[in-house]
């Protein structure tokens, strides 16, 4: 699903918001469109905007997409979406998600375990750009021409970012270990 996702992305780009291939559209049935409305709705997909998109691209081949059975999926599909499980990858993957998308209360819930694996996302590119940092000052310092107060200051900030390194690591072992919020 990520896969066909993406290529989504990357055809829509390219083509103006393609969401669907001519062909997909004209072997499209009933199955078809509650198939690909359950899988915008685990996207996190808007409804209507995500419809209008698929609406868009087979009405190049004159065919309507069936927005009954399309939303029927897609109701189904918005209740896989809208778990504590999958809000927490999707912060992981850095992003905030669509609460907005979840029914009831799962909205509050959605956003909460986003925002827990959110931090732990953003977390782990400190620590990545910290380590990313001390590289580079390691790399300068293999310089033979550097002279002495310059070598001083780079080891002093290489103290330093291994100080702020010894400081996020257990955060983040912290983070990990939380619990979902139910």
């Amino acid at each position: 699903m990520k896969i066909r996702c993406l290529l989504l992305m990357s055809m829509s780009v390219l083509a103006g918001c393609v969401s669907m291939s001519e062909t997909e559209c004209r072997n499209a049935n009933a199955a078809t469109w509650e198939s690909i409305g359950q899988e915008d709705g685990q996207d996190g997909q808007t409804p209507e905007r995500r419809l209008a998109q698929h609406r868009e691209a087979c009405a190049k081949v004159g065919v309507a997409p069936d927005r009954d059975r399309y939303l029927q999926g897609w109701s189904r599909g918005i209740v896989d979406y809208c778990t504590p499980e999958r809000a927490y990858a999707v912060g992981l993957d850095g992003s905030s998600g669509n609460d907005a998308m979840c029914p009831g209360d799962s909205g509050r819930l959605f956003r909460l375990n986003a925002q827990l694996g959110r931090q732990v996302h953003d977390l782990k590119d400190d620590i990545s750009r910290l380590q990313d940092e001390i590289r580079g000052m390691e790399k300068k310092l293999e310089n033979p021409q550097l002279d002495r107060d310059a070598r001083a200051d780079l080891r002093a900030k290489i103290r330093h970012r291994d100080e702020e390194l010894s400081r996020l690591r257990p955060l983040l072992v912290e983070m990990q270990m939380r619990p979902l919020v139910r």
